[in-house]
């Protein structure tokens, strides 16, 4: 009866290690696609001036700031 006991406090033990695990990821994730919408955000309120200056590169047909030129070297 104690080895059933203690066996299913070690599975439940491992099942909250490894929802914590999952939910921490998932927090990760979100926090990442908040920060890559927020850059784009701040790239798209630039004003061709601001843009241009800022490295970036003004795609006149949409009327907004495209983001950081890469570089091809």
């Amino acid at each position: 009866m104690t080895r059933l006991a203690i066996a299913l406090a070690l599975a439940a033990s491992l099942a909250a290690g490894i929802y914590a695990l999952g939910r921490r990821d998932h927090a990760r994730d979100i926090q990442q696609e908040n920060d890559d919408a927020t850059k784009a955000a701040i790239w798209a309120e630039l004003g061709r001036r601001d843009c241009v200056a800022a490295g970036g590169l003004w795609d006149f047909a949409a009327g907004e700031c495209a983001g950081p030129v890469s570089d091809p070297r």
